[in-house]
């Protein structure tokens, strides 16, 4: 099937008031999203076209029409972030402590490394610290506020017990996103919705709705069909038994093609539930593959044509896409070519770069292991920060410094040392000594 464009709109929500985004309760405190899935926002519109019409039950077979092909047919909401902000898919990879703002730099991208994946840097070229993997989560953007509530007992004082604390998004939050198909209703999209749970006391959000052109994905320069989602994925075999990895036969059937072979891939399992607002229930909790889940694809038949990786794009993949899940990105560009703006722009102006941060700086320092081999051995360092917290809590001579042999990575790691208080530097001591005891015996951290 030959798609020569795509009608979508480009959605742009900003909070009026703040944003609670279910999550699910950890303990005390009730969790929210750090952005707006596409099923919140789907549910947003579906409940002010109620609004304004009736319950879809109550009105005319014109109408139900119209709500069905917004809300149950082939228009797709997808997910709003926050501006500024990324979802990190699972083959990219940060450095995890970053105690330098050189570390910021320091990403891979393992969807487009050449072959073998297997030499893929595993260390920080700044710091030696660990690279870890994303997780799907998202970086940079507004972070979520923590407050606290309790109920009112009949006195009107905090019922005992029942104090809680809630995340949410700010009021001011802008987010961004996009909605997949046309609609004259959307056309004239209301101009607020309330969004999430708790619209007692918020969750009010002015809503711009403009028409677009969905974007062609670029083609890879190896050929192969890279996708990555960035919403969950429910996807099931041709006898709707639940996947642990990309639907292989529905994208041939999609593209019409033969099924592709997997290249590389990285997969994250999750669950998926939900409410339904009109019948006051709980939507039915599916497997599912994870926001940041990716695939390498190669096709016998050669590379995907424009069209095609148009069409992917705008259909998505899986099950209950109309509620905004099996979101992907086509062939998406290399994070890692992405520089460090405040790093590369000071370096630029010819001056020094930021301190590094002491608290990151602790962990990497516990992992000399990976990758790192300073002129201070752990033992000194120890001995050191030892002596240091008892002269800083109970006072007496400092300790002298380690000798670094001219060794400028040692030199900034003891210049972090001696910024440090009693209490961090007696956390220092514990990671080293973790750090030295799981080396002696052939573990690690």
């Amino acid at each position: 099937m030959s798609v020569t464009s795509v009608n979508a709109y480009h959605v742009t929500l900003t909070a009026e008031e703040p944003l609670r985004i279910g999550a699910g309760t950890i303990g005390q405190v009730v969790k929210s999203q750090p952005h707006v899935p596409g099923s919140v926002l789907r549910g947003a519109l579906a409940a002010r076209w109620i609004a304004e019409h009736g319950s879809p039950d109550t009105v005319d077979a014109q109408q139900r029409e119209e709500f069905l092909a917004l809300f149950e047919g082939a228009i797709r909401f997808g997910p709003l972030f926050p501006e500024g902000s990324a979802l990190v898919p699972l083959p990219v990879s940060h450095c995890r402590y970053r105690p330098w703002p050189q570390c910021a730099s320091q990403v891979v991208d393992a969807a487009h490394l050449p072959e073998p994946a297997s030499d893929a840097p595993r260390a920080c070229a700044h710091c030696g610290g660990p690279l870890q993997p994303g997780k799907g989560q998202l970086q940079g953007g507004v972070s979520l506020v923590d407050a606290m509530h309790a109920p009112l007992a009949s006195d009107e004082t905090a019922a005992e017990g029942n104090l809680h604390s809630r995340e949410y998004l700010p009021a001011g939050t802008r987010l961004q996103g996009t909605i997949v198909g046309e609609h004259r209703w959307l056309d004239a999209a209301p101009g607020r919705a309330w969004i999430g749970g708790k619209r007692s006391v918020g969750g009010l959000a002015s809503l711009d709705v403009q028409r677009m052109e969905l974007p062609t994905p670029a083609a890879r320069e190896d050929g192969l069909l890279h996708l990555e989602l960035q919403a969950p994925g429910v996807f099931v075999d041709q006898a709707g038994r639940p996947l642990t990895s990309f639907p292989l036969h529905e994208i041939a059937r999609v593209l019409e093609r033969e099924e592709p072979e997997i290249v590389r891939s990285w997969t994250r399992m999750t669950d998926v539930g939900g409410w339904h607002a009109a019948s006051r229930l709980p939507k039915p909790m599916d497997h599912a593959l994870a926001e940041g889940s990716a695939v390498l694809l190669r096709f016998r038949e050669g590379p995907l044509e424009e069209h095609e990786r148009r069409l992917l794009a705008a259909r998505g993949l899986g099950l209950r896409r109309s509620e905004g899940l099996g979101w992907v990105v086509v062939n998406p560009p290399s994070r890692a070519s992405d520089p460090h703006p405040d790093t590369d722009q000071a370096e630029r102006d010819g001056q020094p770069a930021a301190d590094p941060d002491p608290e990151g700086a602790l962990a990497v320092m516990a992992y000399y292991g990976h990758g790192a081999d300073p002129a201070v051995g752990i033992p000194e360092l120890i001995a050191y920060a030892r002596g240091l917290g008892v002269a800083r809590m109970h006072g007496g001579a400092v300790p002298a410094t380690p000798s670094t042999g001219g060794d400028e990575r040692s030199r900034s790691m003891l210049s972090l040392v001696d910024r440090l208080g009693p209490s961090e530097l007696d956390d220092l001591v514990a990671l080293l000594e973790r750090h030295q005891e799981a080396t002696a015996v052939g573990g690690s951290t």
